[in-house]
C-alpha cells in the first residue's frame, strides 16, 4: 500500500541501508531510520510509523526494553524483530510484547518483504474496512440529504394542493411536481369519467398539446390495470424488447403509474414516462409518485365537496332571499316558517363543514412540516 511508514531501527549502517534502499523504497514504502534504541523510540513516539523493524541489539536499548516502553505507552505499532543471536527465550519476550515476526540475520529478501506484508496485514484491513464504512456513511448521509430534499418538497406541494380549491389548477400543480420529483421526461393525470367509465386526461406535461384532451378505455391499457387492480405499474424497456404502448402510436421506455384513491374507490391515474430509456423508476420514485397521488385525492375530494357546498349554499340563500321579497309584509304560515328554518340550517352546516375542511388543510400541513422538521434534526445529528 502506498505511502507506509516504516521506520528502522539498526546501529550496523550497512544493514540499515541494505533494508532502506534495497528492500522498502523500491517496493514503496517512506522510510525514516534511527542508529539507536534510544533516538528509535524517540522517532516512534514522534512519528508513529505504520511499522517499526529494528535489531534486538542496540545501543542505548535493546529491542526489547524498545518494545516493552512502546508497550507502556499504548502504542500498537506492528514490529519485526531481527538479530543474529537469536534464541528461543528471547523470540516468546518478544512476541509476548507485542512483536508481529522475529528473523534471523541474515535473511533472504523475499524473507523480509513476506515478513512485511504478514505484519502490515492487519492494519491494511483495518484501513480498507474504515475506507469502506467512510464511503458507506457518506453515501447514507447523501441519502438521507436526498430523503430531507424530497420531504421539503413533498411538503411544500401538500401545503399548496390541499389548499387550493380549483380542480384544474391542482391537477396541473401535481403533475409538474411529479416530473420534478422522479425526474421524468413526461407526467400525466387522468380520471375516471363517471358516465363514461373511461379514463380522461386531465394535465400533463412534456406530452404536447394533443394528448391533453385524451380518452382511454379502461379495459386494455396500463392506465386502466391501475384502475383495474388498485396497484401501482412500473416497468422498464429492456435492451431488444418492445417499448410500451401508453396510447395509440405513443411509445415509452420507461413507465410507472399509481392509482388515485378516495375512500378506497380508484378515480384516476398519476402516471410518469421516458421516452428515452434512463435505467426504469426506482422503489423510491414509486413511493414518491403515490405520495403525491394521496395529496392529489385529497385536494380533488376537497375541491369537488367544497364546489358543491359552494353552490348549495348560493341557492339556498337565493331562495331565502326571493322570499322575503315575495311577502314583505305577509307573516310566512307556520310552513314557510318551517321550511325557512331547514334552509337556514342547511345553510348553517354548509357554512360549518367550509370551515371544517379550512381546518384539516392547516392540520394536513402542520404535519407535513413537522415531519419535514424531524428529519433536518436527524440530518443534523448525524
Amino acid at each position: 500500500m502506498a505511502n507506509e511508514k516504516v521506520l528502522v531501527i539498526e546501529d550496523r549502517r550497512e544493514n540499515l541501508v541494505f533494508l532502506a534502499n534495497q528492500i522498502l523504497r523500491p517496493n514503496g514504502y517512506e522510510v525514516s531510520t534511527a542508529g539507536d534504541g534510544q533516538t528509535g523510540l524517540d522517532k516512534a513516539l514522534a512519528e508513529s510509523p505504520d511499522l517499526i523493524i529494528m535489531d534486538f541489539r542496540m545501543p542505548k536499548m535493546t529491542g526489547i526494553e524498545v518494545l516493552s516502553a512502546l508497550h507502556d505507552a499504548g502504542k500498537d505499532i506492528p514490529v519485526i524483530m531481527t538479530t543474529f543471536h537469536g534464541s528461543e527465550e528471547l523470540a516468546i519476550e518478544a512476541f509476548r510484547l507485542g512483536a508481529r515476526d522475529y528473523l534471523i540475520k541474515p535473511y533472504e529478501v523475499e524473507q523480509m518483504i513476506e515478513s512485511i506484508e504478514r505484519a502490515l496485514a492487519p492494519r491494511r484491513r483495518h484501513m480498507e474496512e474504515t475506507s469502506k464504512l467512510q464511503d458507506d456513511v457518506t453515501e447514507a448521509q447523501k441519502a438521507l440529504e436526498n430523503r430531507v430534499r424530497e420531504l421539503h418538497i413533498l411538503s411544500g406541494i401538500g401545503k399548496a394542493v390541499t389548499s387550493l380549491l380549483k380542480v384544474e389548477t391542482i391537477l396541473q400543480r401535481i403533475v409538474e411536481a411529479a416530473s420534478f420529483l422522479t425526474g421524468a421526461e413526461e407526467a400525466f393525470l387522468m380520471l375516471v369519467d363517471e358516465d363514461s367509465g373511461e379514463l380522461h386526461m386531465r394535465a400533463a406535461k412534456g406530452m404536447g398539446r394533443k394528448y391533453k384532451r385524451f380518452k382511454q378505455k379502461v379495459d386494455d391499457s396500463i392506465a386502466g390495470q391501475v384502475v383495474r387492480t388498485g396497484k401501482p405499474v412500473r416497468t422498464g424497456h429492456e435492451r431488444g424488447k418492445k417499448a410500451h404502448e401508453v396510447m395509440t402510436g405513443y411509445l415509452v421506455r420507461d413507465l410507472l403509474n399509481v392509482p388515485l384513491k378516495v375512500r378506497g374507490k380508484v378515480i384516476g391515474v398519476l402516471g410518469v414516462d421516458n421516452t428515452v430509456p434512463k435505467g426504469g423508476f426506482s422503489e423510491n420514485d414509486e413511493y414518491l409518485l403515490a405520495t403525491l397521488a394521496d395529496y392529489a385525492a385529497i385536494a380533488l375530494d376537497n375541491a369537488s365537496l367544497y364546489e358543491l357546498m359552494e353552490a348549495r349554499a348560493e341557492e339556498l340563500t337565493m331562495l331565502l332571499t326571493s322570499q322575503k321579497k315575495a311577502t314583505p309584509k305577509a307573516e310566512p304560515s307556520s310552513a314557510q316558517q318551517e321550511q325557512l328554518r331547514e334552509h337556514q340550517e342547511q345553510l348553517r352546516e354548509y357554512h360549518e363543514k367550509i370551515a371544517h375542511i379550512g381546518e384539516q388543510l392547516s392540520s394536513l400541513a402542520m404535519q407535513l412540516n413537522a415531519t419535514v422538521v424531524g428529519i433536518d434534526e436527524i440530518g443534523k445529528d448525524d
